[in-house]
């Protein structure tokens, strides 16, 4: 005779038994073969694969694996190499890992001291970004002691900035080749720089270990204008412009070796040698030497290293990360 069995009993079969029926029903095919390929290419991340390769070692027939590669491409999860067709992971997986990751918090307490100094021994502002998607977003920054004394002074925390050349230049340095060649691929049509150009600036920035950007007298005026704009009349305004754009018609507004520092930026990186945080330094006075702003770079340099010490980070093998960069970028 079978033994009566238990509430408790009753309830685990039960559960096993919905577990059993619903679980088949559960499962969402089109999902469960891009987790298959996300996570085959994660684990194989040095493999150069075709669609047909990855189609095989994923267990797909290739027409459900190209379908299936279609939607992760188009979402920035996968990128494919459009010049050889090999599939890798896209640059958003790792803006979400950034998003989700408690390590810039850690990073800004840790630089805190040092930036603030910084800042007060220069007269400048310190600033800490991180990457949030496609854009770049200021979320720590640091006056000198004379301006946090200013009444009502705008902050930039928070502000968002397009991940696209000139800016982001320090993250796509030592980002991988397939988040490089997007970061180039945003190059604006009137850019005065060609894409060329902005492939060596970032193998400068990677040999030196940090970004001075210059801005143009041209963009430093507009910049002017846009901190300015509130407290400016209508009629100021429109002549101003009108000078700028009557300035833009007889030249070139590229920025050059005499131009005014806009910006000097260095990388802090994590345990995986992954850019964090980038830590730059804004508000120089015009007229600096060469000597004085690589003095200046170097010094916030040597903050970022500390920092990427204090938080267990590490840079990058600087000869694997220019090859691979260069390998793939030179094919465009």
């Amino acid at each position: 005779m079978k033994q009566a069995l238990t509430v408790r009993e009753r309830a685990g079969e039960a559960k096993a038994a919905f577990v059993v029926q619903t679980e088949p029903q559960t499962r969402v095919p089109a999902i469960d073969r891009a987790v298959d390929i996300v996570s085959y290419l994660a684990a194989h991340p040095d493999e150069q694969l075709s669609v047909s390769a990855l189609a095989r070692r994923a267990g797909m027939s290739r027409s459900t694996c190209l379908g299936t590669l279609v939607s992760l491409v188009r979402h920035g999860i996968v990128r494919r190499d459009p010049s050889t067709g090999t599939i890798g992971l896209g640059s958003r997986l790792d803006s979400w890992a950034a998003m989700a990751s408690p390590l810039p918090d850690l990073t800004i307490e840790v630089a805190n001291d040092a930036a603030q100094q910084l800042a007060d021994d220069l007269g400048v502002t310190c600033i800490a970004s991180r990457r949030v998607g496609d854009c770049i977003e200021i979320v720590a920054h640091w006056d000198p002691q004379e301006l946090r004394q200013t009444p009502a002074r705008s902050s930039p925390l928070g502000r968002r900035f397009r991940y696209a050349p000139p800016i982001g230049a320090t993250w796509a340095a030592w980002a991988g080749p397939a988040d490089a060649i997007e970061w180039l691929d945003r190059t604006p049509i009137d850019s005065p720089l060609s894409r060329r150009d902005q492939e060596d600036t970032l193998s400068a920035i990677r040999e030196l270990g940090y970004e001075i950007r210059r801005t143009s007298e041209l963009r430093a005026q507009l910049q002017e204008i846009a901190d300015s704009v509130d407290q400016m009349g209508i009629a100021e305004l429109e002549r101003v412009l009108v000078e700028l754009l009557d300035a833009r018609s007889e030249g070139d507004d590229g920025a050059d070796a005499r131009d005014p520092i806009s910006l000097v930026s260095a990388p802090v990186f994590d345990a995986l040698g992954r850019v964090v945080v980038v830590l730059g330094l804004l508000g120089h006075r015009a007229g600096l030497d060469a000597q004085e702003v690589e003095r200046r770079a170097v010094l916030l340099m040597g903050v970022a290293q500390r920092t990427t010490a204090t938080i267990g980070g590490r840079p990058p093998d600087p000869a694997g990360e220019r090859s691979a960069s260069s390998g793939q970028l030179g094919e465009h």
